[in-house]
C-alpha cells in the first residue's frame, strides 16, 4: 500500500516526466507548479497530475515550494536533479513543516559536500579512498614531505567545491605552492570557502559511479553503474550505463563497498513511496 496520496513535484522538463511517471505507477497523485506560460503545454503532458499555476523561479524558492505542498496536502516533496535537489537548508525545511523530503536527509547532503568529511567517512567504513592529505594546520615543508610521500603528480582539490572549479593538477613539487594559493583563490571566489585538500593525481583513469540507495532500517542497495570518463576540465561530458569495461564480479564489488559506505552516513537516505 502506498505511504504517500499526493507528492510534489519540484522541478521541470524530462525530470518532472520521469517522476510523474513512477508516481503514477505508484497511484500517487503528483502535484506540479507550472510557470504560467508553460501552462498549457503542460496540461496535456501531465494529465492525471494537480497542476499548480505559480511564478518565475518558483523551483529554487524554498518557502514557496513548501508553501504549495503544504496548501495541496502533500506529504512529501520530489525535488529531481539539480534546483534544490542537494539543497540541506531545503531538506531540513521539509522535515521542519513535517513533509518527507525524497531524497538523503539535511545532515547526510551536509557531511558528503564537504570532500574531505566524505573521505574520512570512507576511510572509517573500510572503503579506500585515493591516497591524500588534508592541509589544516600543516606547515609549508610539512605539506611538501606529505606530496612527496604520495608522489607527483598531485591534484589540489576544493573541500566544497563542484563542477571542476578549485581543482589543480600539480606535476613538479617547485609548483605546489602556487597552484595551492590558486587553488585557494577558486574555491573563496566560488564556493566562499578556502578550504581545499591534496590527492594523488591519477593518470589515465577510468571514473565510474554506483548509483546507491538506503532505506530506513538499514537496507541498502545499489542499482548499477555509470561510465563518467570522457570529461573536459573535469567535468562530465558524457555518462554510459552500464559502462563496457565493468564485468559482473567487478560491479558487485564496487557496488559492495558503495553499500558499505552508504550504511554509514546514510548517503543515500530514500523514502519508499
Amino acid at each position: 500500500m502506498s505511504k504517500f496520496k499526493r507528492v510534489l513535484i519540484a522541478n521541470r522538463g524530462e525530470i518532472a516526466k520521469r517522476i510523474y511517471n513512477a508516481l503514477r505507477d505508484l497511484d500517487i497523485t503528483p502535484v506540479i507548479p507550472v510557470v504560467e506560460k508553460e501552462y498549457n503545454q503542460c496540461y496535456t503532458c501531465y494529465p492525471y497530475a494537480l497542476l499548480i499555476k505559480t511564478e518565475d523561479g518558483v523551483f529554487l524558492d524554498k518557502e514557496r515550494l513548501i508553501e504549495i505542498a503544504k496548501k495541496y496536502n502533500c506529504q512529501a516533496i520530489h525535488p529531481g536533479y539539480g534546483f534544490l535537489a542537494e539543497n540541506a537548508d531545503f531538506a531540513r525545511l521539509c522535515e521542519e513543516n513535517g513533509i518527507i523530503f525524497i531524497g538523503p536527509p539535511a545532515n547526510s547532503i551536509e557531511l558528503m559536500g564537504h570532500k574531505e568529511t566524505a573521505r574520512v567517512i570512507a576511510e572509517k567504513s573500510g572503503v579506500s579512498p585515493v591516497p591524500g592529505f588534508s592541509l589544516k594546520g600543516l606547515s609549508e615543508e610539512e605539506i611538501l614531505n606529505k606530496a612527496r610521500g604520495i608522489g607527483f603528480p598531485v591534484l589540489i582539490k576544493a573541500s566544497l567545491g563542484g563542477g571542476g572549479k578549485g581543482m589543480r593538477r600539480v606535476d613538479k613539487e617547485k609548483e605546489l605552492f602556487e597552484n595551492i594559493r590558486i587553488a585557494k583563490s577558486e574555491s573563496k571566489e566560488y564556493f566562499a570557502s578556502d578550504e581545499i585538500f591534496v590527492e594523488k593525481y591519477i593518470v589515465n583513469p577510468r571514473h565510474i559511479e554506483i548509483q546507491i540507495f538506503s532505506f530506513p532500517g538499514g537496507r541498502t542497495v545499489y542499482l548499477g553503474e555509470r561510465e563518467c570518463t570522457i570529461q573536459r576540465r573535469h567535468q562530465k561530458i558524457i555518462e554510459e550505463s552500464p559502462s563496457p569495461i565493468v564485468d559482473d564480479k567487478l560491479r558487485k564489488e564496487m557496488g559492495g563497498s558503495g553499500c558499505c559506505t552508504c550504511r554509514y552516513c546514510f548517503l543515500c537516505w530514500c523514502w519508499y513511496c
